[in-house]
């Protein structure tokens, strides 16, 4: 059996020698591909119609000395086009994490530091805020004097000046502004707690259960956050040679 699959290897060595005499002068390579009837051949040129199916280039030995693939179909650059966009939004994301862990390792020592950090950047914040509402109580009490006002006038049966109706009006749409700056404070308010304690949680995954910064020659890689990790599954990837050898009998793709 043995015998018999080394004459095979030499036969076909011996056909692809004949082929090379036959070869126009100057020519020293033999292309093999596949035919559309999925055969097998070997000739001095490809068809241009079989280059997309890809083929190898053979030495004068008959050797492969190169491989050329077949051009991916449609599905198949999809797929890699899928891949590519997930493997840079994972690099994208590790790059993030590095600078924040950067930045936490910097700025802070232990979880105590970012919560005093936190607690400073709120005082201020709530005290905007403590301003603003009483902006609002004092416009609301100048809205009610001037009612009261107009209605002392309505009762002794005198019309209400032009004057101070407008002094209403624009007390009204001063409140209205002053709600709105009260409404951005207060998600201001929501968006830095939030802020903070995402700074926490990050730093006790950095630096462990003690809550205590690393020393910079024992810090270790953190992986990404949960939900942070992109997935490539699904997604393969063969090599230049792969889809030839798959794709021949076994005779052939071993020479």
């Amino acid at each position: 059996m043995r015998g018999d699959c080394q004459g095979g290897a030499v036969a076909r060595r011996g056909v692809v020698l004949l082929l090379f005499l036959a070869l126009p002068a100057g020519a020293d390579e033999l292309y093999r591909y596949r035919n559309d009837l999925g055969n097998v051949v070997v000739d001095y040129q490809v068809p241009a119609e079989y280059v997309t199916g890809g083929y190898e280039v053979l030495n004068e030995e008959g050797m492969v000395i190169r491989v050329v693939p077949r051009e991916p179909t449609e599905e198949e650059k999809k797929a890699a086009d899928a891949r590519r966009k997930l493997e840079e939004q994972a690099n994208a994301e590790r790059e993030r994490l590095r600078k924040w862990d950067e930045s936490l390792m910097l700025r802070y020592s232990t979880v105590a530091d970012i919560e005093a950090a936190r607690e400073r950047a709120l005082a201020n914040l709530r005290i905007r805020l403590s301003i603003l509402k009483g902006n609002r109580r004092s416009l609301k009490q100048k809205i009610e004097n001037y009612q009261a006002e107009a209605a002392d006038l309505e009762r002794a049966g005198r019309e209400v000046d032009l004057g101070r109706l407008r002094a209403i009006e624009k007390l009204q749409s001063e409140i209205a502004s002053t709600e709105r700056a009260i409404a951005d404070r207060q998600r201001e308010i929501e968006e830095i707690a939030a802020d903070y304690q995402a700074d926490i949680e990050r730093f006790g995954a950095v630096a462990g259960s003690g809550g205590v910064a690393p020393h910079p020659a024992q810090q270790k890689e953190v992986d990404l956050m949960p939900g942070a990790s992109v997935s490539l599954a699904g997604v393969t990837c063969r090599s230049g040679a792969q889809w030839f050898a798959d794709g021949f009998p076994e005779e052939v793709a071993d020479q």
